[in-house]
């Protein structure tokens, strides 16, 4: 980018998000909105964030982003300071009109314009940098390993593989990780699995929603999500380029989103509890061409519950626990629930239950559930909100996939004889 102030030339490296759109960009791409970012209130505990990078291990180099907080926090103190000067200004020219204030106001408005010109790329540069910074971290997390909170019978002898190409195609038509196709006692479970768990959750509270399938680069943003890991849909002449559309399944946590997305509701309406079932598809898998438990497409049940605050956390945390508890052990194999350590949670993320099940021929524990916490993070970059009196308060949010189904019957052709579709779910 090519800026001209006060004679000198300066080329800047824009930083570009389709979440938050600067002044200079709008009338090019349309602000579907613009996140509550209370940025001061976050930095002034420096050393938390510190820690809370440290802890996640993550890749920021945070004298870098200090540096660019206190360079944008001084163009915004000179913003203010001539925004002041050029009211002082004019009150005066009411009072007592003269050429020298005239001039004064003259040059005052022109470097305030100037200024505001060349403040658009510290402004994109802070605020992505920003908008990177992770959640807080609950005091639940652990720091290093998985915290296993139940765990339900033992692992069977992980010496003996069960996952033999024959006893695969007889459930399995597989072609490579974006093609496969499901057959027999498979199919049927595939199928009615989701049911029962739409069931199951009906009866502890939850809606039924049904989502879409597409989803645009400011709801990825808002998630916490890099939306370059997610399938881009090619759009003929668009005039938006910054907000793309992605293919993201009716499945997944960011198509509960849309729907919350600038939503303005009333406190006695929480907690929200809905419960879908659906697609997943995962772009990272695109090129896992030989690996089962790495398919592109996934059926799979997602949870969202959202609540005035984070007051009720371990009365959530503990419902979806036992409806965990309730699901996996009607299959009446080794399964356990974890936190996972803060290294492993997404940024978007303030904890995370996982729940898995052991694999004889990977020899690990592969991931079949999870569910998150996400405080107000997600709600104050989509600005999800309820008012109390004059107040602006941001609900928090919960969400998870309850189960992706086919995993779990890779598992349970894995770990049992004859792999049937259970009769409680038919």
């Amino acid at each position: 980018m090519l800026r001209h102030f006060r004679g000198s030339f300066t080329i800047f490296k824009r930083h570009v998000s389709a979440l938050y759109v600067t002044g200079d960009k709008a009338s090019e791409h349309f602000a579907v909105l613009t996140p509550f970012l209370n940025y001061e209130e976050r930095l002034q505990n420096y050393i938390e964030v510190e820690e809370n990078v440290k802890r996640r291990k993550m890749k920021l180099n945070l004298d870098d982003f200090r540096n660019e907080y206190d360079l944008y926090k001084s163009f915004k103190e000179r913003k203010k300071a001539l925004a002041n000067r050029r009211v002082e200004i004019s009150k005066l020219m009411r009072e007592a009109p003269n050429e020298g204030l005239k001039l004064q106001g003259i040059q005052v408005r022109e470097d305030l314009r100037l200024l505001k010109e060349n403040s658009y790329h510290l402004e994109d540069s802070f605020i992505h940098c920003y908008l990177d910074l992770p959640n807080y971290i609950h005091n639940v997390t652990p720091d290093n390993d998985k915290k296993v909170v139940y765990s339900f019978k033992e692992v069977r002898d992980k010496k003996q593989p069960n996952l033999s190409e024959s006893l695969l195609d007889e459930f399995i038509e597989f072609y490579d990780s974006t093609c496969y196709f499901l057959k027999g006692e498979a199919a049927k479970f595939d199928l009615f699995l989701p049911m029962h768990v739409l069931d199951l959750h009906q009866d502890k509270g939850f809606m039924k929603f049904s989502n879409p399938d597409f989803s645009r680069s400011v709801i990825a943003e808002g998630a916490g999500i890099d939306s370059k890991k997610l399938f881009l849909l090619k759009e003929v002449d668009i005039e938006n380029k910054l907000n793309l559309l992605h293919f993201t399944g009716n499945g997944s946590f960011v198509s509960f989103l849309p729907f919350i997305t600038k939503l303005s509701t009333f406190p006695t309406l929480f907690p929200m509890k809905f419960i879908c079932t659906g697609k997943q598809y995962d772009a990272e898998n695109h090129f896992e061409h030989n690996d089962l438990y790495k398919v592109v497409q996934s059926t799979c049940c997602q949870s969202f519950v959202s609540t005035v605050d984070g007051s009720t956390f371990n009365d959530i945390m503990d419902e979806q626990i036992e409806i965990f508890k309730e699901l996996f052990e009607m299959f009446g194999q080794h399964f356990r629930i974890y936190y996972y350590p803060a290294h492993e949670l997404n940024k978007a993320e303030s904890c995370k239950l996982g729940v898995e099940m052991f694999s004889p021929s990977q020899n690990k524990y592969i991931e079949v559930g999870n569910f998150s916490y996400y405080g107000d993070y997600v709600s104050k970059r989509l600005l999800f909100n309820y008012k109390i009196g004059k107040d602006l308060h941001f609900p928090h949010i919960y969400s998870g996939t309850v189960v992706n189904v086919m995993k779990l019957i890779l598992l349970l052709i894995e770990n049992t004889e004859n792999f049937k579709c259970p009769n409680e779910l038919t």
